[in-house]
């Protein structure tokens, strides 16, 4: 085993470059707003983790942001594809991973893929300076073992460390909050529901394709998995059906997206607890998408 430290200096925000990584539009672009609202202009963008890893050779970014779910290669993946470079600085390369999730055995399996530090969806100019504080100022030595290669993971045992996604560690997978998801994944849901919108109705006018639509419907129905939520995902696979079935008949009725958008946001607002009534919210839209018309 052989352990290095990694230098730590002040966190001077505009001199940093940034890789950020992310497979859904309207994320890349919130990603780089808040870069740029707290002083970073070096940026590139990359839409997948097979861009990234090309971005990362050309570029040679300070640090890398990336989502963790991605097509192609996700974000977890990519960590383990430059833990494993030849150049033991790019090796060393600070990795920020962001997840919809704050599951303890998800986060865990990242730590032992190589990760950094972690941002919880939605991102917000706090939580980014806050983690590019932790690798900039006060780096993990560097760990090189047969079986592991990244920052050492002994500094989460720290009983003086307060920050803010200590929960990490604590028993409990995922916070109760009575039975409705978490007011950030929430967040992230609305803003995918507003982004859908968007792109339904350009479909509807013969602008753009239905590939992002997929990919946003998809982005939500991680976010139900990840929190448990049945009937959010009963209605994200009925959406995404109905996107199999507008992407053969070339036909696209609006109303269809519509009520499914509603679907979604009536589920936001009643506690997973609610079974029966949330059922029922599905059990509607399942009569709906049955009549001959639908299609």
């Amino acid at each position: 085993m052989t352990v290095t430290p990694r230098p730590s200096r002040a966190l001077d925000l505009p001199t940093l470059s940034v890789l950020a990584i992310d497979d859904q539009p309207f994320f890349r672009t919130l990603l780089v707003e808040v870069l740029r609202s707290i002083g970073i202009t070096d940026i590139a963008l990359a839409e997948d983790g097979l861009a990234g890893l090309k971005l990362f050779e050309e570029r040679r970014p300070d640090i890398v942001i990336t989502d963790w779910m991605m097509p192609k290669l996700d974000g977890v993946a990519l960590t383990k594809k430059i833990r494993t470079h030849p150049i033991e600085t790019r090796r060393q390369t600070p990795i920020v991973l962001v997840t919809a999730t704050n599951q303890r055995s998800k986060i865990e399996f990242a730590r032992s893929c190589g990760i950094d530090e972690f941002i919880l969806k939605p991102i917000s100019a706090k939580s980014v300076v806050d983690r590019l504080r932790e690798v900039i100022e006060r780096p993990r030595p560097f760990v090189n073992l047969r079986t592991y290669a990244g920052p050492c993971r002994r500094r989460r045992a720290d009983p003086g460390f307060l920050g803010p996604y200590r929960r990490f560690d604590d028993p409990i997978e995922i916070e109760d909050d009575g039975g409705k998801l978490e007011q950030g994944l929430l967040s992230v849901v609305r803003q995918a529901v507003g982004h859908i919108e968007k792109l339904a109705d350009g479909l509807s006018r013969g602008m753009g394709n239905i590939k992002p639509i997929h990919m946003a419907v998809m982005e939500v129905q991680g976010i139900a998995e990840d929190v448990a939520d049945t009937q959010l995902e009963q209605v994200c696979d009925l959406l995404l059906s109905y996107m199999v079935v507008m992407n053969t008949t070339r036909k696209v009725v609006p109303g269809i997206i519509q009520a499914h958008l509603k679907a979604i946001e009536a589920l936001l607002d009643i506690p997973q607890t609610q079974t029966a009534q949330r059922n029922d919210i599905v059990e509607g839209l399942q009569r709906l998408m049955r009549r001959p018309n639908a299609a």
